[in-house]
Formats: structure tokens, C-alpha cells, sequence
């Protein structure tokens, strides 16, 4: 499954390229120390860059495998058993983000954690922002504007919930520093919860907001970074199966998907394609894709289906139908 990224420059273009799933590691807890050392000196100068949405399951589970490293966590805990409060994270605690051979960057013991961010990044052409996202953060539009006053970047996307499912949900702030290394700050949040909410739509949102201004050749430069979480309600899919038709409506094959499959190679003589998918909550989404005969023969078109995870939440994958 792969999703689009798009990177803008400083004349407000912009260019596609591919950004795999974000795949997290189980990695040594590296440099968080001595971010929270530095943190009162050195934090003012580093730039909200980014948010990471973790649950309390992944809450609970890190703090299971760090015992000892605080003894407020385990009176937040009690709070929580008792009622009074939804637990979080320490003040100040960090966790260092370690980039991939492809650029992107994981975050060690949160895996599956939905993230997007505006990077600032680097190469022969001159500084341009990268906005990325992984595969449970949908619905993601973004834009980036230059003006003589300055730089506004702006992203936002939504995370959905499955059905019926009690979850807690955190938005963490993400920084870059000025050498461009990146962190997550979890005490961003005090918590979202949603108790087994079936309607489906938006339940909830949370933005953040950072401007500044910086001394660029003796001028005054304006900074803007807003960024924007939704929390919606969504169905979750139970089976796909594609259905292949010829151009006089003769049904040609019945295929049901697997999941994590992320390519369906058609038959010749395939003129358009119906897909039916048996939603959890008992309805039938149904979607068609046609190739016009003045188009390519090898035109590919992809078609998203919204799976579940063990958090609760539901993730976007991709099936690319191709033409032989």
C-alpha cells in the first residue's frame, strides 16, 4: 500500500512522490534524555512539525516495557482504575524519531501510530516543506503559500474509529530542531475518548497552531504551521470482491480481495469493474471503475478499502487494478 506526498518548494510547486505505510521498529529508547535536559534551553528554537495520534493501548503497553522510569505513571494509572482521570504522559517526555533509508522517519515501541507532518527539508534546488502521512491518517489536504511576508503551511487530516469501539485517543506535537532531527512530545494531549459511538461522521477535532517570526538578511520573515486532527466515526469492511465485466455487460469474473493484497491484474478483455464491499454494520458499498478506449490500455486506477486494527481504528489500503 502506498500513498501520495506531496512536497512544495518556495514558488509554491510542488512534486509527487511515492511514501511507503509508515512501518515502525522496536529500537533503543535513544536521545530522549537528553532532549529533556536541553528541553529549557534549547526547545524554544525547534518548530512544530508534525502530530502523532497514539492510544491508550500503545500508552499503557510503553509504559509496561519502561517500568520504573517515573512513579507519577503509576499513580496516573490508579486515577484511571478509580475513574477520576484519563492518564497521559510525564511532563516534558520525548521520544526521538529515527529516520529510515528512505528519509521517512519511525517512531521506536509506537508502531501503527497515524502521523502526519510538514518537514523542511533540503536539496540542490533550495529548501522546500514535505508533507507526509501514513496509512490510518486519511482524508489529508494540505497547502503551503509564500507571500513577501512570509511562509503558512497548513495540513489536515482525519483518523476514523470503527464502529462500537470504546478508544482513547492522544495528539501528540511533533518538532523538527534546526538540524533537522525530529521528536515527539507525549504530554501534547490530555486525551479524546469515545465510548462505543455507532453514527458515523466526526466526533471530534483538534488543532495546532505555531507562528513566529525569524531574521532573514536584516528582514523580518513570517512563520506560520497550523495542523489539524479529525476523529471520525467510520465503517469498517468486512469482504471485497471485484467484479470484471465486458464492454456488452457479460459478467467475465468474480474475485474475492485478500487483504494486504495491493495489486489485481485484469483480464484483456475487461471493460469496466465493480467492486462490492460487505460493510460491518450489515450494508453493501458498491463502486465502479471504467477505461475509456481513447486511454491508455495500461491505465491504473487504485480503489481503497478500510480495514480495522487491534487499536480500534481503521486503515486505508490500496488494491491497483492493472491492465495485461
Amino acid at each position: 500500500m502506498r500513498e501520495k506526498n506531496r512536497e512544495y518548494n518556495r514558488n509554491g510547486t510542488y512534486r509527487l512522490c511515492c511514501l511507503l505505510s509508515l512501518m515502525l521498529c522496536v529500537l533503543p529508547l535513544t536521545g530522549c534524555q537528553l532532549a529533556r535536559e536541553e528541553a529549557a534551553t534549547s526547545r524554544h528554537e525547534d518548530r512544530l512539525c508534525g502530530v502523532l495520534i497514539t492510544t491508550q493501548e500503545q500508552t499503557d503497553a510503553y509504559w509496561q516495557s519502561h517500568r520504573g522510569e517515573t512513579a507519577d505513571r503509576t499513580e496516573a494509572i490508579v486515577q484511571m482504575e478509580l475513574g477520576n482521570e484519563l492518564p497521559g504522559w510525564p511532563e516534558g517526555y520525548c521520544i526521538e524519531a529515527q529516520p529510515d533509508r528512505d528519509g521517512e522517519y519511525n517512531f521506536p515501541e509506537l508502531e501503527g501510530a497515524p502521523m502526519m507532518m510538514i518537514l523542511k527539508q533540503q536539496d540542490e534546488a533550495g529548501d522546500y516543506w514535505r508533507f507526509t502521512s501514513d496509512g490510518a491518517m486519511q482524508d489529508i489536504h494540505c497547502n503551503s503559500s509564500a507571500t513577501d511576508r512570509g511562509e503558512s503551511n497548513h495540513i489536515e487530516g482525519t483518523v476514523y474509529l470503527e464502529q462500537g469501539q470504546q478508544v482513547i485517543l492522544y495528539a501528540n506535537q511533533v518538532y523538527q530542531r534546526p538540524d533537522g532531527s525530529v521528536y515527539v512530545l507525549l504530554n501534547s494531549s490530555k486525551g479524546f475518548q469515545n465510548i462505543g459511538e455507532s453514527s458515523l461522521g466526526e466526533v471530534f477535532s483538534q488543532s495546532f497552531k505555531e507562528e513566529f517570526t525569524r531574521e532573514m538578511a536584516g528582514k523580518k520573515e513570517f512563520m506560520g504551521t497550523e495542523l489539524t486532527v479529525h476523529v471520525a466515526v467510520g465503517e469498517e469492511t468486512l469482504g471485497t470482491v471485484i467484479k470484471e465485466w465486458g464492454s456488452e455487460d457479460t459478467l467475465l469474473r468474480e474475485t474475492q480481495v485478500a487483504r494486504g493484497q495491493e495489486e489485481f491484474y485484469l483480464l484483456e478483455e475487461t471493460a469496466y469493474v465493480t467492486i462490492e464491499e460487505e460493510k460491518k454494520g450489515g450494508g453493501l458499498k458498491r463502486s465502479i471503475y471504467t477505461w475509456d478506449a481513447k486511454e491508455a490500455e495500461n491505465k491504473d486506477l487504485s480503489h481503497p478499502i478500510s480495514y480495522g486494527n487491534t487499536s480500534g481504528l481503521l486503515e486505508t489500503e490500496y488494491v491497483t487494478f492493472l491492465k495485461p
